[in-house]
């Protein structure tokens, strides 16, 4: 008789904490999907990484092309995924010489990342308040 009472006070002891552990265990989750849906610092950095890799074309020709090219492609491809992108640069471009300076803005309705570049003139005057160095 003592083993059927000690049986049957087991099986609801756990099942009395196993329902306690499912009523917290939306407390516990974190939400891992937050993080994959802001992409912004992926492509404001993989932008800026690629333009610092224009520097290794054969001559400055090329090397301004390409430049020329990767603004035109990054504006316009990172417009389908609901960001406003704007790529500007100076270079020196010499023999022995070569240095790209890039100008990056990238901006969602989340978070705006910017180097080297000067809101107001992408933005109208005063629209945001905002210092990118």
């Amino acid at each position: 008789m003592k083993g059927q009472w000690f049986l049957i006070s087991a099986v609801v002891a756990t099942t009395i904490f196993l329902v306690i552990s499912g009523l917290f265990k939306s407390y516990f989750v974190a939400d891992s999907s937050l993080i994959a849906r802001s992409n912004e610092g992926f492509y404001f950095h993989n932008i800026e990484q690629q333009i610092n890799n224009s520097i290794y074309q054969p001559d400055c020709t090329m090397m301004e092309r390409s430049l020329r090219e990767f603004r035109s492609f990054v504006q316009k491809e990172i417009e389908k995924f609901g960001y406003v992108a704007f790529v500007n640069y100076s270079y020196v471009c010499e023999p022995g010489i070569r240095t790209v300076t890039p100008g990056i803005f990238v901006s969602s309705e989340r978070m705006i990342l910017c180097k080297n570049v000067d809101i107001n003139n992408i933005l109208s005057p005063g629209a945001v308040d905002l210092l990118c160095r």
